[in-house]
């Protein structure tokens, strides 16, 4: 996914980068606790729902929509993203 999409978080020193081979495995590293949150599509995020990940956040244009996903609560992401 767009790695420039979380410039801001990376620019205020809150995040770092950590790669994955792809979407799905972006979603899968934050539900087996390699990452708090990931840049992924939709599609990823509706593969591993019942695992606890969701949406907190959607960009990108209908044809390729990249969400923010992650198990935890909004509340607890919400402070990167300020």
């Amino acid at each position: 996914s767009p790695k420039a999409l979380v410039f801001p978080w990376f620019d205020k020193g809150v995040a770092k980068w950590v790669e994955a081979s792809s979407n799905p495995a972006a979603a899968r590293m934050v539900v087996n606790g390699e990452a708090d949150a990931c840049v992924t599509t939709a599609a990823a995020v509706d593969l591993l729902s019942k695992r606890g990940i969701r949406t907190l956040h959607e960009f990108g244009s209908p044809n390729m929509i990249f969400t923010i996903a992650s198990p935890h609560r909004h509340k607890f992401l919400r402070r990167y993203l300020i």
